[in-house]
């Protein structure tokens, strides 16, 4: 639908894969600044400042440019990371 999602995606060790998916989609996407939250106050800071950037903002493009949007591509990469972990 073209709206950006602001999410809580906390930076500690025993937050697991389940609670980081939406900033990790988010930072790949170059709105790791705009749209991910580290902090609940910093989660209303974002929310608040992404309001005077919506008009400007188009997330469907900024998807569609990543390689996550192009499954092929983004497989591609996965398993060369997965490959470089077993060889090394």
């Amino acid at each position: 639908m073209n709206v950006p999602v602001v999410t809580l995606s906390p930076c500690r060790r025993n937050v697991g894969h389940v609670q980081r998916v939406t900033g990790s989609i988010l930072s790949s996407m170059g709105l790791y600044e705009d749209c991910v939250a580290n902090t609940k106050e910093e989660y209303v800071q974002k929310a608040v400042a992404l309001i005077d950037k919506l008009p400007h903002m188009s997330v469907r493009t900024k998807f569609l440019a990543t390689d996550i949007s192009k499954p092929k591509e983004f497989m591609k990469e996965y398993e060369d990371a997965l490959i470089s972990l077993v060889v090394s």
